[in-house]
């Protein structure tokens, strides 16, 4: 829904690129949406730092990643 919302304020405010900021682990999958919706000139940024719980969401978020 958030990459749906984004791309219409992009008709709107005629950005030509983005920069997607989250965690590392959906910065790939975050990235890949808005380019299934023909928008291709995706930035991102996300802290250096890892944490346990990031084991979770990495396995989490690889089926996510084919299944959207």
């Amino acid at each position: 829904m958030t990459v749906e919302n984004t791309l219409k304020l992009e008709t709107k405010l005629h950005f030509k690129s983005i920069i997607v900021v989250s965690q590392y682990f959906h910065v790939t999958r975050t990235k890949k949406l808005f380019e299934d919706q023909g928008f291709e000139n995706v930035s991102s940024a996300s802290p250096a730092y890892f944490e346990w719980r990031d084991l979770y969401s990495i396995l989490r978020e690889f089926p996510a990643y084919y299944t959207q």
